[in-house]
């Protein structure tokens, strides 16, 4: 009987205190299950719908959206190392970004929608590095998952939708 306990009953109370996505501060679960269940929701070579799709994301957070702007993204090969640029920052007639159509290719999708919601939180929510949470951090060194990306788009949306900071550098 002992034996019968210590093999059904402390195995669950030891892995029972292992923290688990889940226990993070947000639940989005639903929002995990979803990109899970089609990762290819918008296809990740169609920048323009892409780009849409963040537009949407932001309507959905109650993000203000300008009534016209134009979108322009374009594939050109960039600097070493650079997946992608944004270049429309504090305009917000335009949505302006450069990708690198190699480096694009190479990466995972889940890298790829995380490169360009981290470009147009430059470009469309002018956040600058270190503004937005990790998703607006200037070092990229791994690759993401989804459940990375649901978090840190997130925690970004929540920051610009704080009040404005009342101070300048």
């Amino acid at each position: 009987m002992r034996l019968l306990f210590i093999i059904l009953i402390i195995p669950g109370v030891l892995f029972s205190q292992i923290p688990s996505k889940e226990d993070d501060e947000y639940d989005f679960s639903y929002m995990l299950e979803e990109m899970e269940n089609d990762k290819n929701f918008v296809d990740t070579y169609d920048l323009k719908g892409m780009i849409n799709y963040f537009i949407e994301d932001c309507k959905k957070h109650s993000i203000s959206i300008p009534n016209k702007m134009t979108i322009d993204a374009t594939l050109t090969e960039l600097a070493k190392g650079t997946i992608a640029h944004a270049l429309g920052m504090e305009d917000d007639s335009i949505i302006h970004i450069e990708i690198d159509p190699d480096q694009w290719h190479k990466s995972s999708i889940e890298k790829r929608w995380y490169i360009l919601y981290h470009e147009l939180g430059h470009d469309f929510l002018n956040l600058r590095h270190g503004e937005g949470g990790k998703m607006m951090y200037n070092i990229i060194e791994r690759n993401y998952t989804w459940y990375d990306f649901v978090r840190d788009k997130e925690t970004m949306f929540k920051i610009v939708k704080r009040e404005p900071y009342s101070y300048e550098y």
